[in-house]
Formats: structure tokens, sequence, C-alpha cells
């Protein structure tokens, strides 16, 4: 029965054409996807360094607790946290 159904296919070299564009949008997405994971990367690294060991910079463009900044021990948190924060909700 599928023998005498009739497909029409563009030619070669529209077909090549079609494969290539394809392979582009291919690797431009894999690229995306290693530069996301590279920046998720950095952003949790930052994430680390300012706000888990308080090294965001100061005044002065220097990591905050390493170049002497005030910290001051919070019960809630049961650690060091730098003077004049506190600990909340975002919606507070």
């Amino acid at each position: 029965m599928f023998e005498e159904v009739e497909i029409n296919l563009p030619d070669k070299q529209y077909q090549d054409r079609v494969v290539r564009l394809l392979k582009n949008i291919d690797n431009t997405i894999e690229n995306n996807i290693a530069i996301i994971d590279k920046l998720r990367l950095v952003v949790k690294t930052i994430y680390d360094y300012w706000f888990l060991q308080f090294e965001f910079p100061n005044e002065e463009g220097k990591p905050y607790k390493s170049s002497g900044g005030k910290m001051v021990w919070n019960e809630e948190l049961q650690r060091e946290i730098p003077e004049g924060w506190k600990v909340g909700n975002l919606s507070n």
C-alpha cells in the first residue's frame, strides 16, 4: 500500500541547505546551554562569596569581612553577620 503513496521531496541541494541551517541552530543551542551553565556557576560563586562568606565589596571595593568589616553574632542564625544586617523575610 505504501508503495503507491507519492511523496514530493525538495531537491538534494535544498535538503542540504536545510540540514546546514538546522545544524547551525543545534550548535547555537548547545553553545547557549554551555554559556548558561557557566553563568549559573558564576552566580552561585558570587552568591556564596558575598552572602555566605560576607566578602562583598566594601566602600573601598575590598572584600568586607577579610578587610576588617564589623561582624556581630546573630542568635537566630547562630553565626556572625555584618553589623547592621538583620534577619527577616523578603516581604518585610
